[in-house]
């Protein structure tokens, strides 16, 4: 709500409405329209339904969720009367992108994201263009069209890469010195050393890795549980070898998720641990990273069977009570991460995951450490 209050720039979403049918955020539109020269261009927003898996269950509370064909279909019968062109702006993903394009009549063009896809030649779904840039400011893309007779007539799409190479000349006054402005603010707050790896720390979506062992290890070590989780897509960047600023470890973890500990019993500490070797196999989210537990495993007749299970290096107990360290993100998405688990006596902590990876690189050289705790034999 703050950012979009803050923005010169129009938020647009067509989908996401409040519970009680308006829009999700003060400010928030569904689409606007534009002059470009005599076109009136109609501009109409459209967001992932998949902000359910993304966002937390507190965010998803104040948030009811449409499906985008229906909403996107609702803004253009409004707007098609009173615009030369109509042009939805995604965050899709480039698959849903051409179901939309299947779904709704009228549309001209759709500008998507959210799959980070760099299309270099623009698609034409049921007479829908659709183009996408990729992601992260690696390229630009460059749309050209004519509109006659509220139809597009000429259309050419350019994909250009943005590597400091390619540039035609140094930046401008006015760019540099915005440029400066913000980088020296980031740079004082950022740019510090906060301390050093030994080596480099990498991350995965599947299986173990450095980073997620690193991080679990933190956890479980800053708040005293037997245990700690964490989701693979919750780690967002690596760590390299040498010297760390406080925005290295920014990038790996950006979202400010508080940490929390709860108690589960040992049969469902099973079913966590099943349900994460199950992943590996199908693919059903990213391996969950963990700390203070080690499990041997394999897959007889197409379902995971444990063969070995040790919890701080003693035999586990079904029958035991276990504490557990994770983030507020796995916590709230439960069904996903813990299948089958009901964590009882929960604890929310003061600090961030951030709070605790800082504290953990400021006492000491950061080792890596990419031991497989959950192995998968025949």
């Amino acid at each position: 709500q703050a950012m979009i209050s803050a923005s010169k720039v129009p938020a647009l979403s067509s989908n996401l409405l409040s519970p009680q049918g308006g829009p999700a955020l003060e400010g928030l539109q569904a689409s606007i329209v534009l002059e470009a020269g005599s076109v009136r261009v109609g501009i109409v927003g459209a967001t992932t339904v998949g902000l359910t898996h993304l966002a937390s269950a507190s965010t998803m509370s104040h948030i009811r969720l449409m499906p985008p064909a229906e909403t996107v279909q609702a803004e253009i019968d409004k707007l098609d009367d009173s615009t030369d062109l109509l042009v939805v702006v995604s965050h899709l993903g480039l698959e849903a992108d051409r179901r939309l394009a299947q779904s709704v009549t009228g549309l001209d063009v759709i500008v998507g994201g959210h799959s980070h896809t760099p299309m270099s030649e623009a698609e034409l779904v049921n007479g829908v263009r659709i183009v996408q840039a990729g992601s992260y400011g690696r390229n630009i893309g460059q749309m050209r069209l004519t509109v006659k007779g509220d139809m597009v007539s000429e259309f050419e799409w350019e994909l250009v890469d943005l590597k400091p190479e390619n540039l035609p000349g140094p930046a401008s006054e006015p760019v540099q010195a915005l440029v400066s402005k913000y980088s020296d603010t980031l740079e004082a707050e950022f740019g510090q050393v906060i301390g050093q790896a030994v080596e480099s720390m990498g991350r995965s979506y599947t299986g173990t890795n450095s980073m997620g062992n690193w991080i679990t290890d933190v956890l479980r070590e800053g708040t005293g549980t037997d245990l700690a989780v964490y989701n693979a897509g919750g780690i967002r960047s690596d760590l390299a070898a040498g010297p760390i600023t406080k925005g290295d470890l920014f990038q790996v973890f950006p979202f400010s998720n508080a940490v929390v500990t709860f108690e589960i019993s040992g049969s469902e500490l099973l079913g966590i641990l099943l349900g994460n070797a199950r992943s590996e196999v199908d693919g059903g989210h990213g391996s969950m990273q963990i700390s203070g537990v080690s499990l041997t495993w394999r897959l007889k007749m197409d379902v995971a069977e444990v063969v070995d299970i040790q919890v701080g290096g003693i035999p586990f107990d079904p029958s035991a009570t276990y504490t557990v360290a994770t983030n507020t993100y796995v916590l709230e998405q439960a069904a996903k991460y813990l299948p089958g688990a009901i964590p009882q006596n929960i604890k929310a902590r003061s600090e961030n995951v951030f709070d605790l990876a800082l504290q953990a690189i400021q006492s000491g050289p950061v080792n890596a450490n990419s031991a497989a705790r959950m192995k998968r034999v025949e």
